[in-house]
């Protein structure tokens, strides 16, 4: 979420993927991810969907923040829209 957020306050417009709908709809209606941000207001340039495709359609990069046991199971839905998009992997530890 760092990752967007800086993205997002450098001018980009960022869309993050979350897998919750409740989490999306905080992001986009309230500017907030509380589990994450706590009361920290997000910038309106990030916004969120549950839909991959929507994610990726004009992504020109994606930044994976993914712990890498969850790796496989959490981009598999993605696998049908990365043809043409660079990577950025960061692995919490």
């Amino acid at each position: 979420l760092e990752a967007a957020r800086v993205a997002a306050l450098r001018g980009h417009q960022v869309t993050l993927w979350a897998r919750s709908p409740a989490v999306a709809n905080a992001i986009n209606r309230q500017h907030r991810n509380r589990a994450y941000t706590g009361i920290v207001r997000l910038t309106p340039r990030l916004a969120a969907t549950t839909d991959a495709q929507s994610a990726l359609s004009s992504a020109a990069l994606i930044i994976l923040a993914i712990p890498v046991e969850f790796l496989r199971v959490t981009i598999t839905p993605f696998a049908p829209f990365l043809s043409r998009i660079f990577f950025c992997l960061s692995v919490p530890g």
